[in-house]
């Protein structure tokens, strides 16, 4: 379901919105008795902290044209949220293709921010976070 049909259930009074406290997430109920689960500005908050509380290296937003595309409220809670984390692990070595048997390797340490989208904050969205676990190395490097 898009943001614009929960934001429109809610609105009108079609739908009750409660929120689930121990899986932190957003759900409502329709008065035709329909339970729709969805991400909102608070449970994508309550993602991010659990990401950082494991040390994880970031976030995924699914079917960004779910969102407000006004505001964009999940993408900017996410970009919000992120801005620091992890600012000192920038390395990155990626292999190129062989050429002749010999490898080569690239190094970059320019951080790249995702652009920047304006807009009113919102509560309600349908994306979900989905959280990548970091990948097993010896260093502080991330292999692609």
């Amino acid at each position: 379901m898009a943001y614009y049909e929960i934001v429109a259930k809610l609105e009108d009074g079609t739908a009750t919105r409660f929120y689930d406290s121990v899986r932190e997430v957003p759900y409502l109920v329709t008065d035709q008795g329909e339970w729709i689960g969805y991400d909102d500005v608070q449970s994508f908050c309550a993602k991010l902290d659990f990401l950082k509380s494991k040390n994880l290296r970031g976030a995924m937003h699914w079917a960004i044209d779910l969102d407000d595309m006004t505001t964009y409220p999940m993408l900017n809670t996410i970009k919000d949220g992120l801005v620091g984390y992890r600012t000192n692990d920038v390395s990155i070595t990626v292999s190129a293709p062989t050429v002749g048997g010999e490898d080569s390797t690239i190094s970059s340490t320019e951080i790249v921010a995702p652009p920047t989208v304006s807009g009113e904050d919102s509560t309600i969205s349908t994306e979900i976070v989905v959280i990548v676990p970091p990948p097993t190395t010896t260093s502080d490097e991330v292999l692609l």
